[in-house]
């Protein structure tokens, strides 16, 4: 199931001498719209960083997450 994007913020950012990158942060609305769904993605030269966190107990339980999408657990 696709979410809702609700805000979303990216940028350039600086993690050492000539080393740059860039970063993205995503919310969306969960299923059942209590909370809220959080995608960042880090795209650093040497570091690169993905994670989705459901800040929604019950949803959390329910569904797994991907950037704007959520299937059901088995």
């Amino acid at each position: 199931m696709r979410l809702n994007l609700s805000n979303r913020e990216s940028g350039t950012v600086k993690a050492a001498i000539n080393n740059y990158g860039d970063s993205l942060k995503e919310e969306y609305e969960c299923p059942c719209g209590k909370g809220i769904v959080v995608y960042e993605r880090d795209n650093i030269v040497g570091h690169k960083h993905r994670q989705t966190d459901c800040h929604c107990k019950d949803c959390d339980k329910i569904y797994s997450f991907n950037r704007g999408e959520a299937t059901p657990k088995n």
